[in-house]
């Protein structure tokens, strides 16, 4: 985003509701005997796991011509 910051904070929740969702419709299938969909399997399924992820994610940002291509900045004490 040359010449400017972006935040997003959607996508974590979005990751988890979308494992949730699919491990969810997964039991439904089975319980009413139908064939499963193609529900791709996700690990996160939890916003400590997201967190993990998206952590993880900013921390192995690309090294660019003006430094990382995202970071995280220090908390501020108050």
């Amino acid at each position: 985003m040359p010449g400017g910051m972006a935040f997003s904070v959607n996508s974590v929740g979005h990751m988890v509701k979308s494992g949730r969702l699919r491990e969810h419709m997964e039991k439904l299938n089975s319980d009413l005997g139908v064939s499963d969909e193609d529900w791709i399997a996700s690990r996160v399924d939890s916003l400590p796991k997201a967190l993990i992820l998206a952590m993880k994610t900013v921390a192995n940002a690309a090294e660019t011509a003006s430094g990382k291509a995202t970071e995280l900045l220090p908390r501020a004490a108050d």
